[in-house]
């Protein structure tokens, strides 16, 4: 379990050192392996907002890009990037700054042309996965110009990295950890997100969907839920943002939302494309010997009596509380 200290205070206020918390935490048998840096080394990375942009004179694959990064001051780099825009706003390291493996940047010459520092991807900050496609990292439109990238998103806040116990599965959550750490931090206070029952209607899911089966006695409850008219789109920064330091990829809105619940409450959520289920009807049950299931991962497993799986028409599309 990955706890980012940034997320974990808007629900414990007056935390001590991350050092403290980790102790208190160990003291109270949740062992905190390591503290980590989210993005490593990087150090000195300022966000900058794209003045200009034009095609390499002698380079036909670069971009000159003139940059703003706050206080006056500008800079020029070179990059191959093409997902760049006027107005952008990306994570600028200037000549000094570090990158998350360490690397010093400096000024580097690309034919004539001086390039001093660079714009940097999720992956060069060690937030691989972040933006979910290769390219210079954009930033939200309302990051300040010049401010210290680290510090504006809390990515200068270590991540407790737990060890949590089979018997401790109340604290595989940001809600979990939460209480864990009121109870063993003297002079915090606890304010938890507070959730609203959605309305359901008198007609269930409406003919949309035909409902769901348990005929597993390892579940012993399922909730399903409908949801129509949802444009899939990439989730917004901050979300993504807590994905990516709590461990997991973004994906696109749908499925970030479910692992961001399932990060926050610990309740395993999964979203499935209704048009594409092999029937309009979710059936929870054991897994057939023999029986394959290749999931959100690409890869192909092989079931047996022991997994516990979701199926649709009967075909397995999920293993239960898994993927």
């Amino acid at each position: 379990m990955r706890v980012w200290l940034r997320w974990l205070r808007e629900y414990v206020a007056g935390l001590p050192s991350p050092e403290e918390v980790a102790r208190s935490l160990t003291m109270g048998g949740i062992e905190v392996e390591a503290l980590v840096r989210p993005c490593g080394e990087s150090r000195g990375v300022r966000v900058a907002q794209i003045a200009s942009l034009n095609p390499h004179p002698s380079r036909s694959n670069l971009w000159v890009v003139d940059l703003e990064w706050g206080e006056g001051r500008s800079a020029r780099v070179v990059s191959a990037a093409t997902n760049l825009r006027v107005g952008m706003k990306v994570p600028y390291g200037p000549p000094g700054s570090s990158l998350a493996d360490g690397s010093m940047l400096k000024v580097v010459d690309f034919g004539g042309i001086a390039s001093e520092g660079m714009m940097l991807s999720d992956e060069e900050l060690g937030l691989s996965g972040l933006q979910g496609e290769r390219g210079i990292l954009e930033l939200p439109e309302d990051a300040p110009v010049g401010v210290d990238f680290l510090s504006w998103f809390g990515l200068d806040e270590p991540v407790l990295e737990l060890s949590v116990t089979p018997n401790r599965g109340d604290c595989l959550s940001m809600v979990g950890v939460a209480r864990e750490v009121y109870a063993l931090c003297e002079g915090t206070s606890l304010s938890l997100p507070k959730l609203e029952d959605p309305p359901i209607s008198e007609d269930g899911l409406g003919g949309l969907f035909e409902g769901c089966r348990v005929e597993d006695e390892g579940c012993s409850l399922y909730g399903l839920g409908y949801v129509d008219e949802v444009s899939i789109a990439p989730s917004p920064f901050w979300m993504r943002l807590r994905l990516t330091v709590g461990g997991a990829r973004p994906v696109n809105n749908a499925v970030d939302v479910t692992n961001y619940a399932t990060l926050l409450f610990g309740q395993p959520l999964h979203a499935f494309d209704a048009d594409l289920l092999p029937a309009k009807e979710i059936t929870v049950r054991s897994g057939v010997p023999g029986e394959r299931i290749t999931a959100i991962n690409g890869r192909t497993y092989e079931l047996d009596r022991s997994d516990l799986v979701i199926s649709s028409g009967g075909v397995a599309v999920a293993i239960a509380g898994v993927m």
